[in-house]
């Protein structure tokens, strides 16, 4: 009889993980520091460009007003003052503070009107009754460029 080979296993010893090269930490390190930079550096913009927006002073188109009773006329041309944020806005809500405006003129008095005083009271009250019936606050200042009064009565 012959003699049986004897098998001897042989341990393979276990597969090492492979180490990551020392480069792609740097790499990734790299990547996340840039792009907290580029984030902060978004974010001081935008807050920059609120802050210029909010002192930024913005004239709206002026608006011709005018006015006839049977004792007088009244003609005004106005424009308001808002801050950069709020242009659009004064823009597209021009219909409304021309309602406002001529509804302050119809009831104002043309001899109060033909004082200094008189025209800073009507300017501020015009102010007041647009950031009532608006958006309050979006209006810094009402200002009354032209002014025209006549009188029917002789």
């Amino acid at each position: 009889m012959s003699a049986k080979p004897v098998l001897k296993s042989v341990s393979r010893p276990a597969a090492k993980p492979a180490a990551r090269p020392q480069r792609s930490i740097g790499t990734l390190i790299g990547a996340t520091a840039l792009v907290l930079v580029v984030g902060f550096a978004a974010t001081w913009f935008y807050l920059k460009r609120g802050e210029r927006l909010e002192s930024e002073r913005v004239y709206s188109k002026p608006r011709e007003v005018t006015l006839a009773t049977k004792d007088y006329s009244m003609a005004a041309t106005f424009a308001v003052r808002t801050n950069g944020k709020y242009a659009e806005w004064a823009g597209s809500n021009g219909k409304v503070m021309e309602d406002i405006f001529k509804e302050a003129l119809m009831m104002a008095s043309p001899r109060r009107l033909l004082s200094p005083e008189g025209m800073r009271e009507f300017q501020g009250s015009v102010r007041a009754a647009i950031n009532r019936r608006t958006e309050a606050g979006r209006v810094q200042e009402v200002l009354v460029t032209d002014f025209l009064y006549t009188s029917d009565v002789n």
